[in-house]
């Protein structure tokens, strides 16, 4: 097989060979019978995914040598359009090697207990059960049964089981246990996405965070035992997706576990399996002494453990068997002659509260430890641990020793004596830890009753700093995690206010514990109102990524700041120092900035915006139904079902989520994409969802399942558009290249693929069962009729501008464009032609209603409605910074917001406000004593801050000028424009010196150098360019991955920094174009790069500002929100200013490279 593959690359063109990663190593499989191959490394093809890779089996190679031989049957389709791009190669081929490693098998299920009772019936039905269960590939098995009653040593069992262990790639074991919140899942989730190599994820929803365990699992066939589940909502994040993964759940509520689980119901020991259990801690009793215990304890496994241990204790201090069987069974049937009955929750708890109180009284009446007294309220003491959580021997020895006297030694010894007598569960060698039964537990709190906040007291006594603050000590981390559990439950509120209000703290929890950790103490502190805390607990997704504490202080002040709380703590060690901040704008119910998606169906309209907000309206009246927060960045999709019940959102953090329309509520989320979403679209009978991203992958997902319907279907380029046909059969697929494919909606084959435009495809919709219209960037409408499985391209229709959107309902098509201009055709004929009003831009998205009505999504953030041929407002949008500029030598700063309002700032005086045009400042540039706004009306304004009577009017016969900038003497400003072409003028006299075209796609960032010599261009192709003085061109740098979203030089131009729309910087040589650096880490668009003192600041569309060192390393981070739309740097007095949509962040830059307490 090796050498027909060998074969097949051969007939590669070294073009296409590039593509393919081969090191094929084959060797037997070592701990998978069922399987005689495994690869180390497989080619990356398309229909050759990941998926089959990790499978490590021979049909993955033979699909491979398939796929070799057998291109797409369209015979003139490269064989590289069918592979991953270049971008996904290194990382998927990461992930094949590590999946092919000879040691991937994974088990994580505790070790098994010593002295394990057989009780084979139960083994072998339980055991065939997950078998069967894996082969027919039900997805959840349920063991369920009474407290105590063997049900997590059953799971352990068959977890270790030879034929288990071979069925599966992966076994995982989790225990939620009693009083578990969404805090505690989210961690226990992440927990195991770091023991499968993976990142934490940035997620503090449960749900967010199942979804990614699923992706994480993948196509592996798993096996994740989820111990002592209490409640529904506890178990269903980890039910999602993962299609071949078994889910073993042990509960005592069998309503917990979902319809389709296959239930076990364990009961009791047989008289025989109890005196077994028994004879393990009496071997020299007899027979008829074990078995009238053995009637009292009714099969009940945790009470004959616990019994058992009093009576062999009683025998070894000199009674007699007789004897101390006796104590025993009186000690049971205290309650009266009545029977046991160990099924009835009141015997249950009475006959192990008496088993504990008799084992209470044997501690304080029979075992001595030298150095110690009242062992039973030491043993009361665990009542304050929380439910299944293990809690360090150390912290212990600690606590006794300062409370109570008690020596290291001593607490060690009575430890191993409370296991010895099976008063706790368990005794974790391993972690020097002890963990508590839970039924052991919850009895323990009923005895210590109102005296439980005395004995956290006595806890956090022995560990408070002599400061009184517990900043000021580094605790053990039993202690950091549940800090906020243990002052709440002490009363201690003025105390747990304070502590979380710490930023100090907070910074030192986030780096020993992670950010996810103040999701509990978020709950807690919630609670009780706890101001300060509660804002900065809340805060912890903002601080995912980051190690440093410097930089967790300096996003925590910021924080602080936005809350209108002022910080008391020395900030002397930051990176970032907070300068200034404005607060948030006054919100209307429109969307703060752009509009970006819109649907609609049966009145009903969602919408998404470049603020992250979902808001869902009533089409009739106009009236906000709901606003709902749950997306970072962007919002680029939307979907609605025809019965408008449920609607789909998804955007910039590459996750879909569904909202229930009615309430505003999220029912579920979809992680399946890698980066950002485009498009969505449901089936006409609303049980499924498409989804398009630019990865590349377009998915099917099961509304009702919340899974997705098969493997994704990979296109070789980013997805922009899809659309379902009527009757659910094919997908129209558009993106950015020339072609429109379509999908078979089941296989999820690609059957037919046709260029019809001349830019990327940016929209696409089906107008009956055999036609379909596609939209292009390069300004066409193509309209295509799809017989057999075939597209024929039919009408091209031509517009002025950029093709944003397309949508059908009945016999109303809408089109939507970037010159504002809503267009209406019926047929393949226009019937209306309808600009949007003055100062307006893109129209971003439309949707058509029941009533015919069309819905614009319009970028200076209002929703319009097209109704009778009359355009009205749904709602206005909320206007916003939207530019930002500084002027070094004057100490200004200057903000341009959505209205063609220009704000000039200074540090003393009072703020100036200029109007320049209408609609958003798409760019602001200032130097000496002008500035420049590049309005959008398309007109570049000039004024000056000296000579209120003196402007220039550049640009004034284009449509965009995207942006602008201005030398630092101030006599020579450059734009560029919508027509690709970038133009100096000097200054003052507004003379044009030069001009280019570019053809390199939109422009949207210019820098200069000092002496304005050399100019520099961020462009859409990727690329950066870059002009001397007299506009000629010296030096093309090609793209390095993504597009180019921003540009700064050096000082001396010696050095250019390209910040990219995926979030890479690369710093390159202005001579010679080579590249000395890459600096990666942040995520979506680079909005500002600027360079100090041989440093770089940058600032990125997720809210983050980061400071890199000479050599690269990066130096100090801070994040200031969720997302971001305009940032400026001022050299001179080491600003930065961050508008987003809670405000304006004014930061300054460190003065040092090294990061404190990395």
């Amino acid at each position: 097989m090796t050498k027909t593959i060998t074969a097949a690359i051969d007939r590669l063109t070294p073009a296409e060979r590039r593509y393919v990663l081969v090191d094929f190593n084959l060797d037997k499989a070592h701990s998978y019978p069922t399987l005689t191959e495994r690869q180390s490394s497989l080619a990356l093809l398309e229909k050759c995914n990941l998926k089959t890779v990790r499978r490590r089996s021979a049909a993955a190679m033979q699909t491979l040598a398939f796929q070799l031989l057998n291109p797409p049957s369209s015979g003139a389709v490269a064989l590289r359009r069918t592979v991953a791009p270049d971008s996904r190669v290194p990382a998927a081929a990461d992930a094949v090697r590590e999946a092919a490693q000879p040691n991937a098998f994974r088990f994580f299920a505790p070790p098994l207990e010593p002295g394990l009772i057989d009780r084979t019936d139960e083994y072998n039905q339980f055991r065939g059960l997950v078998l069967g269960a894996h082969l027919g590939r039900t997805p959840v098995v349920a063991i369920a049964g009474p407290g105590g009653f063997g049900k997590t040593t059953l799971a352990s069992q068959v977890a270790h089981d030879v034929a288990v262990r071979e069925s599966f790639e992966i076994v995982l074991w989790v225990e939620t246990g009693h009083g578990c919140t969404p805090a505690r899942v989210v961690e226990l989730i992440s927990d195991i996405c770091v023991h499968l190599g993976a990142d934490r994820p940035a997620l503090a929803d449960p749900t967010q965070a199942g979804l990614h365990l699923a992706r994480v699992i993948g196509d592996r066939t798993t096996m994740l035992v989820v111990d002592n589940v209490w409640s529904a909502n506890d178990l269903a994040p980890f039910l999602l997706g993962a299609p071949n993964c078994l889910r073993v759940v042990t509960t005592r509520n069998v309503g917990v576990c979902p319809s389709e689980a296959l239930l076990f119901r364990l009961g009791t020991m047989t008289a025989h399996e109890t005196q077994e259990l028994l004879r393990r801690n009496l071997p020299g009793a007899a027979t008829d002494h074990l078995s009238p215990l053995s009637e009292l304890c009714g099969g009940w496994p945790l009470l004959a453990t616990v019994v058992s241990a009093a009576v062999g204790h009683d025998i070894r201090s000199g009674a007699t068997v007789s004897t101390a069987v006796a104590a025993a069974a009186n000690m049971i049937q205290v309650d009266g002659p009545v029977a046991f009955d160990v099924w009835d929750t009141d015997h249950r708890r009475n006959a192990i509260g008496h088993a504990i109180s008799a084992s209470l009284r044997n501690l304080d009446e029979h075992v001595t430890i030298p150095g110690t007294s009242r062992l039973r309220d030491r043993y009361l003491d665990l009542c304050v641990v929380p439910a299944s959580t293990p809690i360090p021997i150390p912290v212990l020895a600690r606590w006794w020793a300062t409370a109570h006297g008690w020596t290291t030694s001593a607490t060690r010894r009575f430890c191993r004596i409370l296991a010895d007598r099976s008063m706790i569960s368990a005794h974790l060698a391993d972690q020097d830890a002890i963990i508590l039964h839970d039924v052991f537990g919850a009895y323990l709190r009923h005895l210590v009753g109102d005296d439980q906040p005395s004995i956290h007291r006595s806890l956090l006594d022995a560990f408070r700093p002599k400061t009184e603050r517990w900043a000021d000590t580094e605790t053990p981390e039993y202690l950091c995690r549940t800090l906020a559990y243990h002052l709440d439950q002490a009363g201690l509120e003025g105390e747990l206010a304070d502590t979380f209000s710490s930023l100090a703290f907070l910074a030192d929890k986030v780096v020993r514990c992670g950010y996810q950790s103040l999701a509990s103490d978020h709950q807690i502190l919630s609670r009780r109102s706890a101001g300060l805390a509660v804002h900065l607990t809340g805060a912890g997704f903002l601080l995912h990524g980051m190690s440093s504490r410097s930089d967790i202080v300096s996003t925590l002040h910021v924080v602080a700041a936005r809350a209108g709380y002022a910080s008391d703590e020395e900030c002397s060690d930051l990176g970032f120092e907070l300068h200034d901040l404005t607060p948030a704008v006054e919100e209307s119910t429109g969307h703060i900035g752009a509009v970006v998606s819109v649907a609609a169906s049966a009145n009903v309209v969602v919408s998404g915006g470049e603020d992250g907000a979902v808001r869902v309206w009533d089409e009739l009246r106009g009236t906000l139904l709901h606003k709902s927060i749950g997306h970072t960045g962007w919002i680029h999709a939307t979907a609605i079902t025809p019965d408008s019940s449920i609607a789909a959102t998804g955007g910039d953090d590459g996750e879909i989520r569904l909202w229930n329309t009615a309430s505003g509520a999220i029912t579920a989320i979809f992680v399946g994409h890698t980066q950002r979403i485009r498009a969505l679209a449901f089936t006409d009978d609303g049980t499924q969802l498409i989804s398009g991203a630019e990865d590349g992958l377009v998915c099917v997902w099961d509304i009702r399942q919340q899974t997705m319907v098969r493997s994704p279907t990979s296109i070789p380029v980013p997805v922009w558009s899809v659309a379902i046909s009527p009757d659910s059969s094919l997908i129209a697929v558009g993106g950015e290249d020339e072609y429109v494919r379509l999908i078979d909606a089941h296989d999820g084959a690609i059957v037919s693929e046709s260029v019809g435009h001349r830019d990327w495809v940016r929209a696409i919709t089906f107008t009956g069962p055999d036609t379909l219209v596609s939209g292009s960037g390069d300004g066409s409408i193509r309209w295509w009729t799809v017989s057999d499985r075939r597209l024929t391209p039919t009408k091209r229709i031509q517009l002025p501008d950029r093709v944003r959107a397309v949508a059908h309902h009945r016999s109303v098509l809408a089109v939507g464009a970037e010159d504002a201009h809503i267009r209406i055709f019926h047929g393949e004929d226009c019937i209306a032609d309808i600009p949007m009003p003055n100062g307006v831009d893109w129209i971003r998205s439309i949707a058509v209603t029941e009533t015919g009505a069309v819905i614009a999504a319009c970028e200076d953030g209002a929703i319009r409605k097209l109704a009778h041929g009359s355009l009205t407002t749904v709602a206005p949008g909320t206007n916003t910074v939207w530019s930002v500029a500084h002027n070094s030598a004057r100490g200004h700063t200057l903000l341009g917001d959505g209205a063609g309002i220009v704000t000039v700032l200074q540090d003393e005086g009072l703020p100036a406000d200029y109007r320049v045009g209408a609609g958003r400042l798409w760019s602001l540039a200032s130097a000496a004593g002008y500035f420049a706004a590049a309005s959008g009306d398309g007109t570049l304004h000039i004024r000056s801050v000296t000579d209120s009577d003196w402007s220039l009017r550049l640009n004034a016969e284009q449509r965009r000028t995207w942006a602008v900038v201005l030398a630092e003497n101030g006599q020579r400003v450059a734009a560029s424009s919508d027509d690709g072409h970038v133009r100096a003028w000097h200054l003052p006299s507004g003379e044009l010196e030069w001009q280019v075209r570019t053809n390199a796609g939109r422009i949207r960032c210019l820098a200069f150098n000092t002496d304005g010599s050399l100019l520099a261009a961020a462009c859409g192709d990727g690329s950066a360019r870059l002009w001397n003085s007299a506009g000629h061109l010296q030096r093309v740098i090609p793209a390095a991955g993504g597009w180019s979203r921003t540009v700064a030089l050096t000082p001396d131009g010696t050095r250019l920094a390209i910040g990219s729309g995926t979030g890479t910087i690369t710093i390159r040589e202005t001579t010679t174009g080579e590249a000395t650096s890459e600096l990666s880490g942040h995520t979506g668009r680079v909005l500002l790069l600027g360079f100090l003192d041989n440093h770089l600041v940058s600032v990125a569309a997720n809210g983050t500002a980061r400071w890199w060192g000479p050599t690269g390393d990066l130096a100090a981070e801070v994040r200031v929100d969720a997302s971001c739309q305009a940032a400026g740097f001022d050299p001179v007095r080491r600003r930065v200013t961050i508008a987003g949509a809670t405000g304006v962040t004014v930061l300054t830059v460190p003065r040092h490279s090294s990061r404190i307490g990395a």
